[in-house]
């Protein structure tokens, strides 16, 4: 299992690399006989990420590094604990699971729809052209609102028509190439 200052050496590489890039995919579960088969799986390609990076970081630094102990993962873990997982290990609990939404981020679409209600999404970050960690939330990051304006343009009030797109600084996990962080009970159901 890593130490708290090895885990957050890796989550701050990516605010120190000068090749970094980054991914935002939203996507939807789903499911065969109640068990995850597959992720539809669409690419946001219109905003810059490195801010909502850097606030993640230090959400999780302050509300989950700082606060909670790290011990291996299991599903009866407390709410104060945070879940490790090791990658490296053969029969990690995650291999399906994580093979599943690597197939699906490979055969992405570029999102066009307005009315696909969505599981959450992953924030992929890539350094030199490899997969670096990928920040997940189970949280639907297009918001849909009905009767609600904005003042943002022309200081007039302006019928919100569109999807909001919402990204939120708390996630569930935080997957690298050879561990996994679960910080919330949701993360459990993204897989």
């Amino acid at each position: 299992m890593k130490s708290k200052n090895d885990i957050e050496n890796d989550l701050s590489i990516p605010l120190k690399d000068s090749n970094v890039e980054w991914n935002l995919y939203v996507y939807k579960k789903r499911y065969k006989n109640k068990i995850i088969n597959r992720y539809d799986v669409y690419k946001i390609d219109t905003i810059n990420i490195d801010t909502l990076y850097s606030d993640i970081y230090a959400y999780i630094i302050k509300n989950f590094l700082n606060t909670f102990e790290i011990c291996d993962y299991s599903s009866e873990m407390p709410k104060d604990k945070i879940g490790f997982i090791d990658l490296q290990k053969e029969d990690h609990i995650l291999k399906y699971g994580l093979i599943l939404l690597d197939e699906c981020i490979r055969t992405y679409t570029h999102f066009a729809s307005k009315d696909l209600a969505l599981h959450g999404y992953i924030l992929e970050c890539d350094i030199n052209g490899q997969t670096y960690m990928k920040v997940l939330s189970s949280s639907n990051p297009i918001k849909y609102y009905h009767h609600k304006y904005s003042l943002i343009l022309s200081n007039r009030f302006t019928e919100l028509t569109e999807p909001i797109l919402s990204l939120n600084i708390s996630c569930d996990c935080i997957i690298f190439n050879d561990y996994a962080l679960f910080f919330s009970g949701k993360a459990e159901s993204i897989f």
